[in-house]
């Protein structure tokens, strides 16, 4: 379908703990009715159309975010459902205080993006803890 510019799957974490559900509800609500997805729900794109017009964002932080919403002014984007397998690893280690983090982060993002340019390198810094 040339139509469609790209997309996202959803993603299914190997716990089965219930707010990893949670989280994939949310991240799959996300992607289907906002159009945006993360980078662990598998985003794809037609390559050249998104290197032609330079849709690729370089920023050190919320580039999966970014990646999911420059495309639309290209064509639609679709979801699919089911999804990979994504390691909570990380998430584990981190705890249930990132995924807040991540989502107050994510939303602050969203809702100045509009109207300036988020500073994501403070947004990076602050994530990984870097002076």
């Amino acid at each position: 379908m040339p139509e469609i510019i790209g997309g996202s799957t959803g993603c299914r974490f190997d716990s089965s703990k219930f707010w990893f559900r949670l989280l994939e509800l949310a991240n799959d609500f996300q992607a289907v009715f906002l159009k945006i997805s993360f980078g662990n729900q598998v985003q794809f794109f037609r390559g050249q159309p998104v290197i032609d017009q330079g849709l690729y964002p370089a920023i050190p932080l919320m580039e999966d975010v970014e990646l999911s919403i420059r495309p639309h002014r290209l064509g639609k984007q679709t979801f699919l459902f089911g999804g990979a397998l994504v390691s909570t690893r990380r998430w584990e280690k981190a705890g249930f205080h990132n995924a807040v983090w991540v989502t107050i982060h994510v939303r602050e993002y969203l809702i100045r993006r509009p109207w300036s340019v988020p500073d994501t390198v403070a947004l990076y810094k602050k994530y990984y803890n870097k002076p």
